[in-house]
């Protein structure tokens, strides 16, 4: 559990870091110090990362336990976890522009249309999701929302971001490597993708719940 937690934050703490700025010199090369990694905003967006992982971890088990008592207390939960998931998520982008992310721009239609549909969609999601966690029959809609709330923050986050890959200067044109590198890489990895799909399909297959038996009306009458 506890390496679990770390790894969250770090993740978190990393996407934070890139979101707020990193200090870029000449040739594109990290100007900064060891520790501006570490801030307000980054310790901010490695909690909510940690709070939204939990989150998602309630939802997976509510979805494959069969101890009814172990579904009570993960529904329990993940009812507390949703709104405290949503505040996170709602601080972290409201103190994007405190956090020193200047370069950050959403004054595009499309990008407005873009964010906007996002923002949308996850609140729906974590609202469905708060909904699904109290009910009994509803077993894989809490981890088909949650999931459903974090991708549309990924999605945000991407359209906030683009072109930029690492602010405040770096634009994916820049970062990226020769065409006839990129092209290698993609037939490489190309190949490779299907074969990684079709393995966590198969594992999400075989790990999947058991049927649960039907009670007939002559059962419950016994």
């Amino acid at each position: 559990m506890t390496g679990s937690t770390v790894a969250a934050f770090a993740q978190g703490t990393v996407i934070g870091t890139v979101v707020q700025g990193v200090r870029v010199g000449a040739a594109n090369r990290f100007s900064g110090g060891t520790f501006d990694f570490l801030s307000g905003y980054s310790v901010l967006a490695g909690v909510t990362t940690v709070v939204l992982y939990a989150l998602a971890g309630a939802a997976m088990a509510k979805l494959r336990a069969d101890d009814d008592r172990l579904k009570t207390i993960v529904a329990r939960w993940g009812r507390r976890l949703v709104p405290v998931a949503a505040s996170l998520v709602v601080l972290s982008g409201a103190l994007l522009s405190v956090a020193g992310a200047s370069t950050l721009v959403i004054d595009q239609p499309l990008r407005i249309t873009l964010l906007s549909g996002a923002c949308f969609t996850a609140a729906c999601m974590f609202a469905s999701a708060w909904r699904s966690f109290g009910r009994g029959d509803r077993h894989y809609m809490p981890f088909v929302t949650v999931i459903g709330a974090e991708v549309a923050g990924v999605i945000g986050l991407l359209v906030l971001l683009y072109p930029t890959i690492l602010p405040p200067t770096l634009t994916i044109a820049r970062a990226a490597s020769p065409t006839s590198s990129l092209d290698f890489l993609l037939g490489g990895f190309g190949m490779l993708i299907p074969l990684v799909v079709a393995y966590n399909a198969y594992a999400f297959w075989i790990l999947r719940p058991p049927p649960r038996p039907s009670i007939t009306p002559q059962e419950t009458s016994a």
